[in-house]
C-alpha cells in the first residue's frame, strides 16, 4: 500500500536523506569501526581501536569523525588525528552510500615530532585518504563493551557546518591559508565582506578552517584568521 507522506518527511525521503538512525561496522587501519547516520548527521566512532592506538587516548566510543550529508550523497566534515594532549581536527570530504565502502580525503596536519604545532599539510598518506571497508551491520546496534565501556565518553566533537560567517575589519582581499598560520601558504583569497562562509571545527591559535558555500558547494576552502571573521 503507498501511502502520502506530510511535509518534511516526504521531502526528506525525495532528497535521499535517511530521517531515521542507521549503523554499520567497518574496518578502518585495523580498527573497527561504527558508522551511524541520524537524518543528514553522520558519525564515525572506534568500536574497537588497534592496539597502538589506546597509548594515544583512544578507545571504544572515541569519536573520529562527525559531519554533514547532503542531497548528493556529498558527505563533509571533521576528522581527528590523535595525539596525547592535542586536539588536531581538520576538513575532510566524500561520497557516502550506507552499507557501503566510504573514503574520505582532505589536507591532514603534519605535527611537529612534539607537541601540538602543525608544521604542514599533506594530501597523501593515511590521515589524507581514510578507507573505510564495509564489513556488515552494527550488531544489534552494537555499543562499546569491556573495560573501556565503563570509562567516561569521549568529550563531544565540534559539529561541522557551523556559521555563516562574513568577512569584516579588512578592506583589501583576505588571504587563505594550507594550515592556521601565516606560514602556510595562500590556496585562495576572500573579498573584503564576502559572506556565506561556512566553519568547521574549533578554531586554533587565532585560525579557523572556512569554506566559501557563497560560490556554491565548489567554492574554496582554507584557514583565515579569526580576527577578520564576524558572524552574519
Amino acid at each position: 500500500m503507498i501511502r502520502c507522506l506530510p511535509g518534511l518527511a516526504a521531502g526528506a525521503l525525495m532528497l535521499g536523506i535517511v530521517p531515521a538512525h542507521a549503523e554499520g561496522r567497518y574496518e578502518h587501519n585495523g580498527s573497527i569501526m561504527l558508522i551511524s547516520q541520524d537524518r543528514n548527521t553522520v558519525r564515525i566512532v572506534y568500536e574497537t581501536p588497534r592496539p597502538g592506538l589506546v597509548s594515544q587516548g583512544v578507545r571504544p566510543g572515541t569519536v573520529l569523525f562527525e559531519g554533514q550529508l547532503n542531497a548528493d550523497s556529498y558527505l563533509e566534515g571533521m576528522s581527528r588525528i590523535f595525539r596525547p594532549g592535542c586536539d588536531i581536527d581538520y576538513f575532510v570530504y566524500g561520497d557516502y552510500r550506507p552499507a557501503g565502502d566510504l573514503a574520505l580525503s582532505g589536507a591532514a596536519p603534519v605535527l611537529a615530532p612534539s607537541g601540538c604545532r602543525i608544521v604542514n599539510n599533506v594530501h597523501e598518506g593515511p590521515n589524507a585518504n581514510l578507507v573505510f571497508s564495509y564489513l556488515g551491520p552494527a550488531r544489534g546496534g552494537a555499543r562499546p563493551s569491556g573495560p573501556a565501556a565503563n570509562q567516561p565518553a569521549a568529550p563531544a566533537r565540534p559539529v561541522a557546518g557551523l556559521g555563516p560567517f562574513c568577512v569584516s575589519g579588512i578592506s583589501s582581499t583576505l588571504n587563505m591559508r594550507a594550515g592556521p598560520g601565516t606560514q602556510f601558504g595562500v590556496v585562495g583569497t576572500l573579498d573584503a565582506d564576502r559572506c556565506g562562509l561556512a566553519g568547521y571545527g574549533r578554531c586554533q591559535d587565532g585560525w579557523c578552517f572556512v569554506a566559501d558555500r557563497s560560490a556554491g558547494p565548489s567554492g574554496a576552502m582554507g584557514w583565515v584568521s579569526s580576527q577578520y571573521l564576524r558572524a552574519r
